[in-house]
């Protein structure tokens, strides 16, 4: 098999280290599954010539965007996973659209757009590290959904790669939404809109929730582009308060906002998307994203007042995320949603951890798509799966980091990426790949529970070395360590060691 997959993809290209199993068994979930192999595409013929394989031999392939996934989407239960992350062009920019490959991350591809005086009007908080795939096969939300949508109102058309190998052009939105189970995107045109020339911001606080309630329902009739909620128990757990009460943020693409420096709305915002984060440092680590209907918000938010729980999202749409410390707590959560007439599922997807909650929509597609049930199997809908949890001590496993480290962009494989270092880390695996990193501490910019990232590379260095285990990067490092007490092969007048170098 292994010979097999090499002939399509590449030697390069094709994995069963240790390293790479483990690395891409996880998500952001925290579920941990197994997987036989790993493999990276670079086009759709290879993705197509991969199916084909799967199908002769009835081998799972599980669909890899960036690993953000909050419910279990990417979690592979035996097989193979195609990751995606070379696959990341920008192929064709027009006026009011562009054409980009799955891999590639919606950050990079905003920065792109806004050069030329375009966005992309859909942007999750995780924007830094999700790709354009994933957000596809998740059908993802975000702040200003209130106004622009989900990615669904923005597809023109999808490049898919179905099960059996066929390569289909549509413009069907079937595969959006249905988490990689279904085909696997391989291209996408995606509408545009120019930058807006201005955006405000007005933050309001409340004592009492129906008032909020009131205020949402009034707010959401109006020309707002966003409106964001911050729990009053949010503000108290987290070290950076948006305020003293509940707090809704109120975006305006006009100057009615009363916060009209540019600067200052870039903070407020950026501020606003780092509260998932920083109550993962506070140890809520479980997410929920229930869509709640706007006239039952005040039922909704006493009920997470009586459960203890810190909460916050996308009110205006009625996407409001309560975060818990065990998974156990979140089922209320889901059957409150529910009770109230909501869905206990609104933009991070079913997976492993929500099966059977919502999209019975994709059941009969599945057996007319996929009747061998190869494509992500286990996700969405099915018998139940024992898949364990794996709470890291130094990892959220979110995946941020990726976005800022160089090395990992420049082989774009998961077990050189910071996370990777830190999965391997606390799994307590020697490896080589603790020797792919500057230390440069970019990574540690924008880790949500501020994890010392180079610290945790340090110690598996100095591990590596103690353990009498070289390699064929560090070998002549470690001989004048030893030698002379630092790495540089001479006694250096005056100076001492330097500890970045590991020893």
């Amino acid at each position: 098999m292994r010979e097999q997959l090499i002939k399509i993809f590449g030697e390069e290209n094709v994995s069963d280290s240790e390293e790479d199993l483990l690395c891409y068994a996880l998500d952001a979930s925290e579920l941990e599954g197994h997987v036989d192999a790993v493999v990276w595409a670079q086009n759709a013929k290879q993705i197509s010539d991969l199916m084909k394989l799967a199908n002769e031999k009835n081998i799972p392939v599980i669909p890899r965007g960036a690993g953000t996934n909050l419910s279990g989407g990417a979690i592979p239960l035996g097989g193979i996973v195609l990751d995606l992350s070379k696959m990341n062009s920008i192929i064709e920019f027009g006026e009011d659209y562009v054409m980009c490959e799955p891999g590639v991350i919606l950050e990079d591809l905003e920065y792109f757009l806004n050069k030329k005086g375009k966005t992309f009007p859909v942007m999750p908080a995780s924007d830094k590290a999700c790709s354009v795939g994933g957000c596809i096969a998740e059908d993802s939300v975000g702040i200003r959904a209130i106004k622009y949508g989900s990615m669904r109102d923005w597809i023109r058309e999808l490049e898919v790669v179905l099960p059996d190998g066929r390569i289909l052009n549509t413009i069907e939105k079937i595969f959006c939404g249905s988490e990689g189970i279904l085909g696997i995107i391989t291209k996408a045109k995606l509408g545009i809109i120019d930058v807006p020339y201005i955006r405000t911001l007005s933050l309001y606080e409340f004592d009492n929730y129906n008032e909020l309630q009131n205020k949402v329902i009034e707010l959401s009739k109006t020309d707002v582009s966003a409106i964001e909620f911050v729990s009053e128990s949010t503000n108290k757990i987290v070290d950076n308060p948006m305020g003293n009460k509940n707090v809704l943020v109120v975006e305006f693409e006009n100057e009615n906002g009363d916060v009209k420096d540019k600067d200052e709305v870039k903070k407020i915002s950026e501020h606003r998307k780092s509260i998932s984060t920083q109550l993962a440092m506070k140890g809520y680590v479980n997410t929920s994203d229930p869509k709640i209907p706007l006239e039952k918000i005040s039922e909704y938010l006493f009920f997470m007042d009586d459960l203890k729980l810190p909460s916050y999202g996308h009110v205006g749409v009625g996407i409001i995320h309560a975060r818990a410390k065990t998974k156990g707590e979140l089922k209320k959560v889901f059957d409150k949603a529910i009770n109230l007439g909501g869905m206990a599922v609104g933009e991070h997807g079913v997976g492993l951890l929500k099966k059977g909650l919502a999209k019975e929509w994709v059941i009969p597609l599945k057996k007319q798509y996929d009747p061998k049930n190869l494509l992500n199997p286990g996700k969405i809908f099915g018998k139940e799966v024992d898949v364990k949890t794996q709470l890291l001590e130094s990892c959220r496993v979110c995946g941020m980091c990726r976005s800022r480290c160089l090395v990992f962009k420049n082989i774009l494989s998961e077990s050189v990426s910071p996370r990777g270092k830190c999965i391997l880390h606390d799994k307590d695996v020697l490896s080589d790949m603790f020797y792919k990193c500057s230390l440069c501490k970019a990574c540690e910019s924008v880790c949500p529970i501020g994890t010392k990232i180079t610290d945790v590379i340090r110690e598996s260095r100095r591990k590596l070395v103690n353990s009498g285990k070289s390699t064929k990067s560090n070998e002549k490092m470690i001989e004048n360590i030893r030698k002379y007490g630092n790495p540089f092969g001479e006694i250096e007048k005056g100076k001492i060691p330097k500890e970045l170098y590991c020893c």
